[in-house]
């Protein structure tokens, strides 16, 4: 009866040595980019903008609006590995990471940058009316570049380098693409909407309301979830993108603008006048495992201390048994 008694107290403390993994795994389950999991934050001396991401290279690029530039890292081991020159006032950066090509828009300039993301040589320049933010599909090779001087989100296609066609949408801002469905997510701050584009037909089919002034926007391809922050309201809105409603909104530090690695479970975020740079690992799959491991392990010691604590008393009381007869 003793060695029952001591196995389920070691079992408990086990569990409750565990509390944590036990108690925020649903928490983490929405809140993938809480920034208890940052990984490395940098001050960029001319200013962050956009980030974009290369999962094939593992190379992140980021446009400094102050100093004309783009900062490069390597995601491998997110060490800061070059900078280089783009012409002035660089802001919305998106890339196709089949082809890697970097595609920069310079909205004081009216002109879309085109970058070898190799060599970092400009292959050339392509003129559109105050190009803001861009998303790059890496299956159909279309570039979507919002312009809330004109009010649309030009179509261009990365073999040509031309303008294909436009779709009008009220002062947008960011774009984010999923390529395995060919959506595209655009926010604006004037309707508080995400905008939903059919990439086949290039018409769109469906707003979602989401908090005020929706600005950067995201999508985990592989979970077809979408991000929105919301500058304003210091929020992260979360999109089911199956069924193109919010499904959750969270509490983070006034976050400006962000891109998902999707491969390689990272999320860059830039926040609104810090020129700061955070880079967020530890996925969900990798923080339950390791817990849950972690779970398992403090239960199994426990199991094991009471097995060897109750024979040890087991043997003890039967020695004493003994003794007495």
């Amino acid at each position: 009866m003793l060695l029952g008694y001591l196995l389920i107290c070691f079992i408990i403390i086990g569990v409750l040595s565990n509390v944590d993994y036990l108690t925020t795994q649903q928490y983490y389950a929405h809140a993938e980019l809480y920034l208890s999991n940052t990984v490395k934050d940098f001050k960029l001396e001319g200013g962050s903008g956009v980030v974009a991401v290369n999962p094939n290279t593992d190379m992140v690029f980021v446009t400094n609006t102050k100093s004309d530039t783009v900062s490069v890292f390597d995601g491998s081991n997110n060490n800061l590995v070059s900078v280089f020159k783009v012409g002035n006032k660089p802001y919305g950066i998106g890339i196709n990471p089949e082809t890697n090509i970097l595609y920069v828009a310079r909205e004081r300039n009216n002109t879309l940058t085109v970058v070898d993301g190799s060599t970092h040589d400009i292959k050339e320049n392509i003129e559109i009316s105050g190009p803001y933010d861009i998303a790059v599909n890496s299956n159909t090779n279309m570039i979507y570049v919002t312009s809330n001087v004109a009010n649309s989100v030009f179509v261009i296609d990365g073999n040509t380098n031309t303008v294909q066609t436009s779709i009008d949408i009220q002062v947008p801002c960011g774009v984010a693409v999923n390529t395995k469905t060919n959506t595209i997510y655009v926010t604006s701050e004037t309707t508080d909407k995400v905008h939903v584009i059919d990439g086949l037909t290039n018409t769109q089919i469906d707003t979602i309301k989401v908090s005020d002034s929706p600005r950067g926007v995201a999508v985990n391809q592989d979970t077809n979830i979408v991000y929105v922050t919301n500058q304003n309201s210091g929020t992260l809105s979360v999109i089911d993108g199956t069924i193109n409603e919010v499904i959750d909104t969270i509490k983070v530090v006034q976050p400006y603008e962000m891109a998902v690695d999707s491969r390689n479970n990272k999320v860059y975020i830039t926040y609104f006048g810090t020129g700061m740079l955070s880079i967020i690992g530890e996925s969900l799959e990798e923080r339950s495992s390791t817990q849950l491991f972690y779970v398992v392990l403090g239960i199994s010691i426990a199991v094991l201390v009471g097995g060897i604590v109750g024979r040890i008393l087991y043997n003890k009381q039967a020695h004493t048994r003994i003794k007495h007869s």
